[in-house]
């Protein structure tokens, strides 16, 4: 019984000092507008955790999707485009983009979910992969002018 106990408080322990560690928070921080200002937003695709695009976005692509950025553990990362097909905007297609940066790497799977004259809205996965940790949060955003 005082073995079981032992254990019991040890794994409590451990998990504590996971949670001071913050191994237990997201990896995946929102990006802000001062991050992307020197990238001004020209018909690019931006994706937000969630459902609500207003001060919470994880993923923008600018250049006209040449480049990519996240922001992991509070550090901006540059992405490059390892696979990322033409974009459609016809409901039910699923479409999958793989991006790479230093120790990052991306992979977005969306489908349309509304259509629009000069934008479609997305919603799908986004997962991240570091050297250490990998997370997959839901997403919603919208590619176009």
């Amino acid at each position: 019984m005082l073995f079981w106990m032992l254990v019991v408080g040890a794994i409590a322990l451990s998990g504590e000092a996971a949670s001071r560690d913050g191994l237990d928070r997201s990896i995946l921080t929102v990006l802000t507008e001062e991050d992307l200002r020197a990238e001004p937003f020209q018909c690019d695709c931006e994706f937000y955790r969630g459902n609500n695009a207003i001060g919470n976005t994880v993923f923008a692509t600018r250049r006209h999707g040449g480049v990519a950025f996240v922001k992991i553990d509070g550090t901006v990362t540059r992405l490059a485009p390892v696979r990322v097909p033409a974009l459609g905007c016809k409901r039910g297609e699923a479409y999958q983009e793989e991006w790479s940066g230093d120790h990052v790497r991306i992979r977005l799977q969306f489908r349309p979910s509304t259509t629009g004259e000069e934008a479609c809205w997305y919603r799908g996965r986004l997962t991240v992969e570091t050297d250490r940790r990998s997370e997959a949060v839901p997403v919603a955003g919208s590619c176009g002018c």
